[in-house]
């Protein structure tokens, strides 16, 4: 009997019911980070909704990979084979780099790497086909801009339209999200490793569609299975990385970019977490480093 209390102590303490007092503590602890967006929804409900600039576009940075992992997987419900597609680009074909597959690159293990000048280049999409392997396809994780660049310019080979034409068609159309923006570099090449600018009630209604297993409002987006594959690592290599989406444990899976751009999803409490920053807080300083919020993943994590 002692045992079986315990047991049932233990299990109370893994799931922790996420509470008004775990709310008020992330409010807190959101506002001494300078967020200019946090948005808290859970069972269905938004419990929490605060945004400086409720109509600005704000930059996501690197929360672009995760919209471009989520439009493969839009565009793989016709073609439930789409992430083992290998052979990308004709200058890779007999070679090595013909066995990175698009699930590789979404996952970072393709094998090639960002130089360090990575950003300093003015032209993305031929000079990450060009880029060399370091380690063979599939091996080991890269975190590597690069990789969605070449994502989105296999998806613009292969279908003759942009990254933003497919998440316009798959996601922002359907979902009434009407204001949205893409950078581009000087070929007119879309910046899909960092460059969309949304608002942040429209990017939380990705949070919410996802915590639904590929539902919003009736429709459904994505399968449940193409949903667990965005979030499952499999290297397991301890860089907690699935497809586009960073982890954490079992328990949390998020979107991040630059700067604190943030948004989590803890499925067994149902809770999805926004919290952005202004676009004019993206250039680095020291202030803005404090204000990153490094510590959320820990953190939210502690609260269930």
């Amino acid at each position: 009997m002692k045992f079986l209390i315990i047991l049932i102590c233990l299990q109370a303490q893994a799931f922790a019911r996420f509470t008004a007092t775990d709310l008020a503590t992330l409010v807190t602890r959101s506002e001494l980070r300078d967020s200019d967006a946090l948005i808290v929804w859970h069972n269905g409900k938004v419990l929490h909704s605060f945004n400086k600039n409720p109509e600005t576009l704000y930059s996501i940075q690197s929360v672009t990979k995760s919209l471009t992992a989520l439009t493969v997987q839009c565009l793989g419900k016709n073609n439930p084979d789409i992430l083992e597609t290998k052979n990308l680009f004709p200058e890779w074909v007999g070679t090595p780099k013909g066995d990175i597959t698009l699930r590789m690159l979404l996952q970072m293990s393709s094998g090639i790497q960002d130089p360090v000048d990575f950003w300093q280049h003015k032209e993305f999409y031929t000079y990450s086909v060009d880029l060399p392997l370091v380690t063979n396809p599939g091996w080991a994780f890269s975190y590597a801009n690069s990789s969605t660049m070449l994502v989105s310019k296999w998806i613009l080979d292969t279908t003759k339209e942009p990254l933003s034409a497919h998440l316009q068609k798959c996601f922002f159309d359907p979902m009434g999200i009407k204001d949205w923006k893409i950078s581009k570099d000087v070929e007119g090449n879309e910046v899909a490793s960092g460059g969309l600018y949304l608002k942040a009630d429209d990017l939380m209604k990705f949070g919410i569609m996802l915590m639904q297993n590929g539902f919003y409002e009736g429709k459904r987006y994505l399968s449940q299975n193409q949903v667990w594959d965005l979030r499952s690592d499999y290297l397991r290599d301890g860089n907690g990385y699935g497809l586009g989406f960073w982890t954490w444990g079992n328990n949390i899976y998020y979107m991040e970019g630059f700067l604190g751009q943030f948004v989590f999803l803890v499925p067994r409490q149902n809770l999805v977490v926004l919290r952005l920053r202004n676009p004019l807080n993206m250039q680095w300083s020291e202030e803005n480093d404090l204000n990153w919020f490094h510590e959320f993943p820990w953190f939210l994590n502690d609260l269930l």
